[in-house]
């Protein structure tokens, strides 16, 4: 008998539901030699900033997972934000996979032709985004402005037990980004992660500057597995990383307490394709996080880990292809 999973999926525009389309027919694909079953609920994203917010939202909270593919538009970052604040959802994850990114790496001190693949994990409900902002008048030098950074031994510390996890199953090692050199709350952060080091003592801790965690990513990315950092730096973080992929093939997650995670694809809106398609790899291995942290099927997240990076690598010595036929090819690997 097969187990069915819920699946809700989020999109807005003909080119996001392209994206959402892959996602099903890769799912549907492993699920026919599978004992899973995928049953999708569509709904705009849009939906959640408008007055069915409550509808989808309570959607979201009745499935396995959501599934989304979004632009870098205000207001869906904003539709973004509300569900993971609604889900009660902390740690946000990406992946960076030069294996299925089509954009080609290069940097004047870095052995481009090495291949990367690792994972950034931000907190995403505290910190400097969610304190204190405001105005004041500071009698000597005028108008200024405010923002308070605060965080507590348990934002901390369940953010820091995702990446442990993540590190665990990979390579084992963990890198965090901070300012403990100038920073209280970094040194907080510092503390925390390195007492829970206890709980992993097979994952080796590298703990360095922000500034130091930059200039290794950009110069040795092969080097990474998996980087902890707090919700600015990792902001920071994510938009350097970005240059070393295209958008569409960075798999992005969310998570919290329980199996319940969110689960997508935010492109910038342009194309890294001359004909003006999109990659549709960041979705594929997206589907993959999906089933292997909210569903617990880590040989089928396999199977379409290993069939994608198979695709792209035969891909990439012979040429791009349309989203479709690119889907068409990894289906056949599967």
């Amino acid at each position: 008998m097969k187990t069915d999973y819920k699946i809700l999926t989020l999109c807005d525009g003909a080119a996001s539901a392209e994206t959402i389309d892959c996602a099903k027919r890769i799912l549907c694909s492993v699920a026919a030699k599978s004992h899973a079953e995928f049953t999708f609920d569509d709904c705009s994203l849009s939906d959640i900033c408008t007055e069915s917010e409550t509808d989808a939202l309570e959607k979201a909270k009745r499935a396995h997972a959501v599934l989304y593919a979004a632009t870098d538009d205000s207001r869906q970052k904003t539709a973004l934000t509300l569900l993971r604040k609604s889900l009660g959802l902390y740690a946000e994850t990406r992946r960076y996979n030069s294996a299925v990114a089509t954009s080609t790496y290069s940097a004047s001190n870095a052995d481009s032709k090495k291949e990367f693949d690792f994972i950034t994990v931000c907190d995403a409900a505290s910190g400097i985004c969610f304190g204190e902002q405001g105005y004041s008048n500071n009698p000597s030098f005028g108008r200024e402005a405010y923002d308070v950074e605060r965080y507590s031994e348990l934002e901390i510390e369940r953010v820091a037990r995702v990446a442990y996890e993540l590190a665990d199953r990979r390579h084992r090692i963990l890198t965090l980004a901070d300012k403990a050199d100038s920073m209280t709350t970094s040194k907080l952060w510092r503390k925390i992660v390195t007492d829970i080091n206890e709980d992993y003592p097979y994952v080796r801790v590298d703990a360095l500057s922000t500034g130091e965690a930059a200039a290794k990513i950009v110069s040795e990315p092969y080097s990474q597995d998996v980087i902890l950092t707090s919700n600015l730096f990792g902001s920071i973080l994510n938009g350097m990383c970005s240059a070393l992929a295209d958008s569409d093939s960075v798999a992005q997650s969310s998570f919290g307490e329980t199996a319940l995670g969110i689960y997508g694809v935010q492109t910038e809106g342009g194309s890294i394709y001359n004909n003006g398609e999109t990659n549709p790899c960041g979705m594929i291995l997206a589907c993959a996080d999906m089933l292997k942290n909210s569903f617990d099927l880590q040989t089928e997240a396999d199977i379409i880990e290993k069939a994608t990076i198979r695709t792209m690598s035969q891909i990439r010595s012979s040429g791009s292809l349309p989203t479709a036929a690119v889907l068409e090819e990894i289906i056949k690997e599967l």
